[in-house]
């Protein structure tokens, strides 16, 4: 019987507390009801609690309408449930609302970035690694595309490593997967379009870059970038590697374009062995959120791809 007694107490206890929690929600008092349930049930979810509140308040002073709050915040649960980050799109709101940006303009960017993460955490999944491994690979490959990959080039770049992995262990497979999709980021960082930017690293992974080599060479680009125009210089590495050189062995020493550019008015033009011009426009900056905004929040100090990957970290309460 004390037993029972226990137990029953111990239920309402728990119970008390938890309906405390879901109180404890600093939302003014003409919430609508179906958004504060949400805005619980985010908090459950592992969010953190100030994150949430916030979000919330901003969206109703910004003139959210209630079905206007409750898509935001379904995106928000549906990408936590899902195992993508929540961070990101909440950062996104924030941005959109910093800026007087529409609400139906910062639900779409938040949309934006949603199908990003989801298309990035699909190639993650199809590559080896850890869990961890495989979360800073979809964190990164995330960048990328904000910074301009397309759909297309992931495609091509996840394929050619998905060959190499039959031929190498699983811990350098996982480490190459990273760094390849790292210089594909700050490539399109640097202003590389998406097609170069995918050629260069499919013809790195193709002629056996491991992923310290990868790295040096993403290095390299960089530190030469600051003496050429990035096309320019995009264009040289992808002639030298459709004509057998390695432009990491055999770096350009004029700040790139040289061959190329004798090749071409040496010979009416032709650049052989196939050579694709770049597609115009593509820029490499920011992608398509149309409030004008980054998502990659905390990534990796201005695109150096030497740092941590923390976007997906930001929202998150404390112990979850």
């Amino acid at each position: 019987m004390k037993k029972n007694i226990s137990i029953f107490w111990f239920c309402i206890c728990f119970l008390a507390t938890g309906a405390a929690a879901a109180q404890d929600l600093s939302l003014p008092a003409e919430t609508p009801a179906h958004v504060r349930t949400l805005a619980r049930e985010m908090v459950s979810d592992g969010l953190s609690e100030d994150a949430v509140s916030a979000m919330t308040r901003n969206m109703m002073s910004h003139g959210f309408n209630e079905a206007q709050m409750v898509r935001a915040q379904k995106m928000v649960l549906t990408s936590s449930r899902q195992g993508f980050p929540a961070g990101p799109l909440m950062l996104k709101a924030g941005e959109g609302m910093a800026k007087q940006v529409a609400p139906e303009r910062i639900l779409q960017a938040m949309e934006n970035v949603r199908h990003r993460y989801t298309n990035a955490w699909k190639h993650a999944g199809i590559l080896p690694g850890t869990p961890q491994q495989r979360k800073q690979l979809g964190e990164t490959i995330a960048q990328g595309m904000s910074a301009g990959l397309d759909a297309g080039a992931v495609e091509r770049i996840s394929r050619q490593l998905q060959h190499r992995k039959k031929s190498s262990d699983g811990s350098s497979s996982s480490e190459l997967s990273i760094e390849s999709y790292r210089t594909a980021r700050d490539l399109s960082r640097m202003g590389i379009n998406s097609n170069t930017a995918a050629d260069l690293v499919c013809s790195a992974v193709s002629n056996g870059y491991s992923a310290d080599r990868m790295k040096q060479l993403r290095q390299q680009f960089r530190t030469q970038h600051t003496r050429a125009a990035a096309t320019e210089l995009g264009e040289e590495y992808r002639y030298r590697f459709q004509h057998g050189q390695d432009p990491l062995s055999d770096p350009p020493q004029d700040g790139g374009g040289s061959r190329r550019h004798k090749q071409k008015h040496g010979n009416q033009g032709h650049t052989g062995g196939g050579d694709r011009e770049p597609s115009d426009g593509s820029g490499g900056h920011g992608g398509d959120d149309s409030d004008g905004g980054s998502d990659d929040h905390g990534g990796d100090g201005g695109g150096s791809g030497e740092g941590g990957d923390h976007s997906g970290d930001h929202g998150r309460g404390k112990g979850h």
